[in-house]
C-alpha cells in the first residue's frame, strides 16, 4: 500500500503492523511516525522526507528509500521515544537521488544488513550508521567527511562508490568472498580533490582483520581505482 504524489502519511496513534511494502511514493509526499506502534516485519518505503516524531518503531521494520532523482531526508525529533538512536533490521536505498540522515540522528542500527543498489546513501555524523554489512550494488555510500567504524563488512557484488568527502574515512573488519565480492565489479573509491597521502592523514578507508590481505587478490585490487588515478 503506498500513499501516492504530493499527500503525506503520519502514524499519530494505535498499532500499524507492515507484513507487506507500505510507505509514501514521490518526493513531496513526507512521512511523519508521530505515535503509536509501528510493528511488523515488512518494510517501510519512503520516497520523501521521513521523520521519527514518537512512534514505537519495533526493530523488526527494514526502511527503503527510493525515489528517481529526488532528495530526502531521516530525521528525528524531541518526541521519539529512543531519542537520537534507531533500530531497524535492513536499509535499502535504491533508484537514483540522495538519502542522507539528518546530524539529529546519533545511530542508525541496522542489525540484518544496508544494501545500495543505486543512487546515494550519506551520513552527516561520524559513526552514525551500525551494521554488519555494508553491501554495495550499485551506487554509492557517501561518508560526507565524517569518519565511521560502524560497519563489519564491506560486501561489493556490482560496479559502486565510496565517497570519503573532505577528511573522511571508513574503517571495516573485512571483505565479502565469493558471491559477495564479484571479480568484475569496480570500487572507486573518490575525496574531494585527486590527491591521496600516505599515512595517518587526509581520507581514507581501512580493514582491521589482517585477513583481507588474502581475501583481495591481486586480480581484485587491479578493480579499486582512487580519485585521480580512475
Amino acid at each position: 500500500i503506498y500513499v501516492v504524489g504530493a499527500g503525506g502519511m503520519r502514524l499519530a496513534g494505535g498499532t500499524l503492523t507492515v507484513n507487506g511494502t507500505f510507505g509514501t511514493v514521490g518526493g513531496s509526499c513526507e512521512a511523519w511516525l508521530s505515535g503509536g506502534t509501528l510493528t511488523g516485519t515488512g518494510p517501510l518505503r519512503t520516497d520523501g522526507d521521513l521523520h521519527f516524531d514518537g512512534t514505537a518503531v519495533n526493530p523488526g521494520i527494514s526502511l527503503i528509500f527510493y525515489g528517481s532523482s529526488l532528495t530526502k531526508t531521516v530525521y528525528v525529533t524531541g518526541n521519539n521515544p529512543t531519542g537520537g538512536n534507531l533500530t531497524v533490521t535492513n536499509i535499502t536505498k535504491g533508484e537514483t537521488g540522495t538519502a542522507g540522515l539528518d546530524n539529529s540522528i546519533t545511530t542508525l542500527n541496522a542489525t540484518g544488513r544496508v544494501t545500495i543498489t543505486a543512487g546515494t546513501l550519506s551520513i552527516n555524523a561520524n559513526n552514525q550508521i551500525v551494521s554488519p554489512i555494508l553491501a554495495l550494488n550499485g551506487g554509492s555510500f557517501n561518508a560526507n567527511g565524517y569518519t565511521s567504524n560502524g560497519f563489519s563488512n564491506l560486501y561489493l557484488t556490482n560496479s559502486s562508490s565510496l565517497q570519503m568527502g573532505a577528511g573522511g574515512g571508513l574503517t571495516f573488519v573485512t571483505t565479502g568472498t565469493g558471491s559477495n565480492w564479484s571479480g568484475s565489479a569496480i570500487l572507486t573509491i573518490q575525496n574531494d580533490g585527486s590527491g591521496w597521502v600516505s599515512g595517518t592523514t587526509g581520507s581514507y578507508v581501512r580493514f582491521s582483520n589482517a585477513d583481507v590481505l588474502t581475501k583481495l587478490t591481486s586480480d581484485l585490487l587491479l578493480n579499486i581505482a582512487f580519485t585521480g588515478y580512475d
